[in-house]
């Protein structure tokens, strides 16, 4: 058994005897080792069968998010560093699940990138109704911390679909890449970001999301989203 094996065999052990969310991926996104509990998330009896297989296996809705798992892999294989994610996935029980998952590198000693890790937990509905600021940095050590200085009248005066485009908006993606998520014209889109600004007192995109930084929305999560599956870059 050759080192990489032997670094492999090791996280796998550990991930196969772990509660929770974890798993193992290959350079090339097939399955090496998961949990019992997120192989039966995913419809499976046992953890045993998924090894070797690929995110467009599961058997379940959950394979549809195949493509966004996918592209999360490839952006650990190009940073190569540990990326933070926010999915909305359907999954065996047919619920809808908000997931903050973290993705990074596994090395050997040459540094040569061999694998790829990931770990997981669930956001539940609840906590986004009655926490409407939520701190996404502290959710891995299990502190919910409520930014009480925020106004949350300010951000209720938002309508769904706008307190999503702002969503979008303040994690990088361009009104096409919204209008795509959200399954709309980009030209609905500006037409939101025009009324967000309005009723925020904002000139500009630029002001737009400076002022929603520093009334700290970017904690905000948006209870539509709930209802659709998609992959976001937080991290």
């Amino acid at each position: 058994m050759n080192s990489n094996d032997m670094i492999i065999q090791q996280i796998s052990y550990f991930i196969a005897n772990s509660p929770g969310i974890f798993g193992l991926k290959t350079p090339e996104s097939t399955i090496i080792a998961t949990t019992n509990f997120n192989a039966k998330l995913l419809g499976c009896r046992h953890q045993d069968n998924l090894i070797g297989k690929t995110d467009y296996d599961y058997p379940s809705q959950a394979s549809e998010f195949a493509r966004h798992f996918l592209e999360e892999d490839h952006k650990v294989l190009m940073e190569q560093k540990c990326c933070t994610f926010l999915n909305i996935i359907k999954y065996k029980d047919e619920q809808w699940r908000l997931v903050i998952s973290e993705k990074w590198p596994v090395f050997n000693h040459n540094n040569d990138l061999i694998a790829i890790a990931s770990k997981a937990r669930f956001l539940d509905y609840s906590d986004c109704l009655a926490k409407p600021f939520l701190n996404l940095d502290n959710l891995f050590n299990n502190k919910q911390t409520i930014l009480s200085s925020y106004s949350v009248d300010d951000f209720s005066s938002l309508t769904p679909k706008e307190q999503e485009c702002l969503f979008f908006l303040l994690r990088g993606k361009t009104a096409k890449q919204i209008a795509t998520l959200m399954r709309i014209n980009h030209r609905t889109v500006e037409s939101y970001f025009e009324k967000i600004k309005l009723k925020m007192n904002c000139i500009n995109k630029a002001d737009l999301i400076e002022k929603s930084f520093n009334l700290g929305y970017q904690y905000h999560i948006p209870p539509c989203l709930f209802s659709q599956a998609c992959s976001i870059v937080l991290d």
